[in-house]
Parts: C-alpha cells; structure tokens; sequence
C-alpha cells in the first residue's frame, strides 16, 4: 500500500515499509491504468493491478494505492494450468459426448436404420428379412411388428406361389388335353370329310346309272308300261334326282370346310347381275322381276359370295306364291358399329310363301325344310350353306317372315377383314337370332 507521494506504507517485506516505491520502471503507468503489464528496473516483466482509496475509504488528504506485483511468468504459469484444466475438461466432455451419441446411435439411430434397410428389402420381394429386437419399448414394439408383418407376407407370397404353381399345372394339362383333343377332332373332321367325300362318289355311280336306265326305260318302254308303271317309273326318277341333288348339295357343303380362297375386292353389282343373267330361265318362267340397287364393294371370297347369294335367290324363287309375279329386291348399305367398323349390310327380299318366324331357328340347319318334297324342290341344304359361308367370313345372316307375306334376308358382313376368314373365330357371327 502506497501514501499519496509513493511512500510504501505495507509490504511483504518489512524491510522496505516507508521506503519509495522503486520495484516498477519510472513510467509509473500504475498510477493511470488498473492493470497491466511493466517492466522492473532489473528487467523482468510484471504484472501489476492497482487501486486507488479515496479519501472515505482512508480519512487522509493524500488518495492511498492499492498495488498488486506479481511475476509475469507466475501469472503465465496459473493461465497455462488453466487453460489445460479446461481442455482436459473440454476434452472429456467430447469423450462423454461421442460415447453418449454412440450409445444413442446404437438405441435409436441404428435400430430405426436397420429398419429402413430391411423395410427396401422388402420393397425387393426379400420377405425372409428380419430385424432385431433391441433398443427402447417403441423400438422393440416397432421391429416385432416389422417381423410379423414380414413373416405374414412371406406365407402369403408362399400361398400364392403355390395357388399359381397349382393352377399352372392344371392350365398346362388342360393344354395338354386340348391339344390332343384338338388332334383327334382334327383326325376325325378329315377322316369325315374323306368319307363323305369317297361316299358321295361312290354313292354318284350307281344313282347315275340308275337315272341313266331309268331316263332309258320311259324313252324306249314307255308305251310297253300301264299307267301304274309309268307312275312308278316316274317317282323312280324323281327320287333319283333329288338324291343326285342331295349328294351334290353334301359335296358342296363338305368342301366349304377346307376350301380357302384368297381374298380380294368384290364388286356385288357385276356379280349379282351374272347370276341374275344364269338363271334368266327360271326367271323368265316364273315372270320374275329383280331389283338391284346400292350394291357395295366388300373384301370376300368371291366364289362363296357368287354361292351365297346363288343359293339366296333361288330360294326366292322357288318359294314363290301361285298366282302373283315374284318380285325380288337386292339392296345393300353401310352399317356402322360402335367399334368404328365399317359393316354392310345386304338384303335380298321376296314376295312369296314365306313361313312362321317361330321356324327361323331351325331352317339353317342341314336337312330341316320348310315344306314337303310335293309343293317345293330342294334339299334342305342351301341355306346352312349359306350360314357356313357367312360365319367363315365373319359376318351374321338374319331372317325375317311371315306366313305369306314373304321373307327377307339380311347378310352382314364386314368390309375388311385384317385376318383371312376363320370359322373357328366366327362366335361374334350370329344366324337368325
């Protein structure tokens, strides 16, 4: 402690009590500054801190100072103790700190990864993935729960496997069967049509030599015979006629099953009049008149077409009405469909018998007739003819009638066709619905 003229009035040494204060350079920057740093009159660095009494504190005119002189290196020496202190503790806490945060990473941050990469196997159809239990309640909670729901969609995924092992074993028998069903249909329809073929043939042979002899018999024995004799003979031809028909019509009829034609443009107009102008003499005897208009142009084949509408006309003609000209009306026109397909629809319409409507299911059937061989000719073929050509061509055929008053007919048929024609395929057709 210094008076106010620098007279030491306490020190640790008691030696230099109220002697000057001499132990800092003459600067005296003690007297204006709090702290700081100066240097002794035998060079080494202090640190000093002073205070000045005020003269309340002291009751003195002169202000008494307070002067702290310590060391530098002293002062140094404590900072760099402390400044170890707290990078040791420093040290510790980021010790404490990382053990802390792998301990947090091993409860919750590594369980809940374990997770996410379980739950990408599973996105990855690997449901045999499981993940442990371990960590916090919820953790526990969320993986047992991750384990079942895995464990149930594995016996799902195992349960369908087998449904589908299961019902592709049965699809492929079933192939299996199909097939060789298909190959003994396909035997047996060839193996038909060889017989029907060869019968029909055979059958030919003797029926021609039959109305041969027969043909000879009324031209050279007529007069030989009585009247009942000529009646006999006379149904001895006829018999054998519509059985030369008959055959004819089952040959006919067989061939439409392996008979492909290629497909091309067919102009209805030319065709329909080349048939009209074949059967001018049935036409002409009956005082027929035909009427053609609009006819279209389609993709087909045009020998079954020139067939079909071969047989259609002269069914027109012979179920005609006793007493009234036949009139035989051909027209065609473009329906459209919701699919955007083009269809055309012909219509050949007549004005004789006709027949009950409740009988349209059945007159395409082979050998169903509408009458008795007394009133009209035919064989009762013609018009399944009819039905086959237009189902192997994709398309319907209706019937309308009455007792009567006449039939009509109407044949829809597509006017493109971007696959041939297969009869196997021909389930959209419909016959007299």
């Amino acid at each position: 402690m210094l008076d106010g003229h620098d007279n030491i009035l306490s020190h640790p040494d008691k030696s230099l009590i109220l002697e000057k204060f001499k132990d800092i350079d003459g600067s005296a920057a003690w007297r204006d500054e709090s702290h700081g740093f100066m240097r002794a009159p035998d060079g080494w660095k202090l640190m000093f801190e002073s205070r000045k009494l005020s003269r309340k504190d002291t009751r003195v005119g002169q202000p008494w100072t307070v002067v702290g002189v310590v060391p530098a290196e002293e002062i140094l020496l404590v900072l760099r103790r402390q400044q170890d202190l707290q990078l040791n503790v420093g040290l510790i806490a980021i010790l404490v700190t990382l053990l802390l945060g792998i301990r947090s990473s091993r409860m919750f941050a590594q369980p809940i990864a374990d997770a996410a990469g379980a739950a990408r196997k599973v996105q990855e159809s690997s449901l045999d993935v499981r993940i442990q239990e371990s960590g916090t309640n919820k953790i526990r909670d969320l993986a047992h729960a991750f384990n079942e729901m895995a464990a149930e969609l594995d016996t799902h995924r195992n349960h369908v496997k087998s449904l589908v092992h299961t019902q592709t074993e049965k699809l492929r028998r079933t192939e299996v069967s199909l097939r060789a069903y298909a190959g003994d249909q396909e035997r047996s329809n060839h193996e038909l049509q060889s017989f029907a073929y060869v019968a029909s043939h055979d059958l030919q042979e003797p029926l021609r030599e039959v109305i041969t002899f027969g043909d000879r018999l009324q031209a050279g024995y007529k007069t030989q015979l009585d009247d009942r004799g000529v009646n006999y003979l006379s149904h001895l031809q006829n018999a054998s006629r519509r059985m030369q028909t008959l055959i004819e019509d089952l040959l006919a009829y067989s061939r439409l099953a392996t008979s492909v034609n290629a497909l091309a443009e067919v102009n209805f107009d030319p065709l329909i009049r080349d048939l009209v102008s074949d059967l001018e003499i049935p036409i002409s005897e009956f005082g027929a008149k035909v009427v053609v208009e609009n006819l279209p142009v389609i993709e087909a084949d045009a020998l079954q077409m020139r067939q079909l509408f071969k047989n259609l006309l002269s069914n027109a003609l012979e179920f005609r009405r006793e007493g009234i000209t036949p009139v035989i009306r051909i027209a065609g026109h473009v329906r459209e469909t919701k699919e955007s397909e083009s269809l055309q629809a012909l219509t050949i319409e007549d004005n004789g018998a006709g027949f009950d409507l409740p009988y349209a299911d059945r007159i395409s059937d082979v050998f169903q007739r509408r009458h008795s061989h007394s009133e009209y000719a035919g064989t009762g073929i013609g018009l399944a003819i009819c039905r086959k050509i237009v189902v192997r061509h994709g398309g319907s055929i209706q019937a309308t009638s009455s007792l009567g008053n006449g039939t009509r007919f109407t044949v829809t048929l597509p006017a493109r066709h971007p696959l041939p024609p297969d009869e196997a395929g021909a389930s959209l057709a419909t016959l007299f619905p």
